[in-house]
C-alpha cells in the first residue's frame, strides 16, 4: 500500500471523514469540540462547525455526500449540510437565490 496524501494540521485529530467528490475532509478534534472542514487539495481550512460539548469521535457522510454527521462524547449526533443551496429542510446560503411558489 502506498501513501496517497499527507497533511500536517495544527490540532489533534480524533476522527476524519473524506468527501472525494467535493474534495473535502472533515476533521473531528480531541481535545476540542469542533468539526473542521478542510480542502483536500490545498489543506486550507474552509469552515468550522461548533456545537458539540465533547470530542468528536465519529464523522460519516450520507450516500449522496450532501450531508455529514458528527458523533461526540457528549452523547449527541449532529447533521451538517455539505452542499450549496437548498437541501431538505436546510435553506440556501447567504448567496443562494430564493424563489417563491
Amino acid at each position: 500500500m502506498d501513501e496517497v496524501k499527507r497533511m500536517e494540521l495544527k490540532y489533534t485529530i480524533a476522527s476524519v471523514g473524506l468527501d472525494l467528490k467535493g474534495r473535502k475532509l472533515i476533521v473531528g478534534q480531541e481535545p476540542g469540540t469542533w468539526a473542521r472542514v478542510i480542502d483536500y487539495d490545498s489543506g486550507e481550512e474552509l469552515d468550522t462547525h461548533k456545537g458539540h460539548h465533547g470530542p468528536i469521535w465519529s464523522v460519516a457522510f450520507s450516500p449522496d455526500g450532501k450531508l455529514y454527521a458528527t458523533g461526540s462524547e457528549d452523547g449527541t449526533i449532529k447533521m451538517w449540510k455539505n452542499c450549496e443551496g437548498f437541501y431538505g429542510l436546510w435553506r440556501g446560503g447567504a448567496n443562494a437565490e430564493r424563489t417563491v411558489d
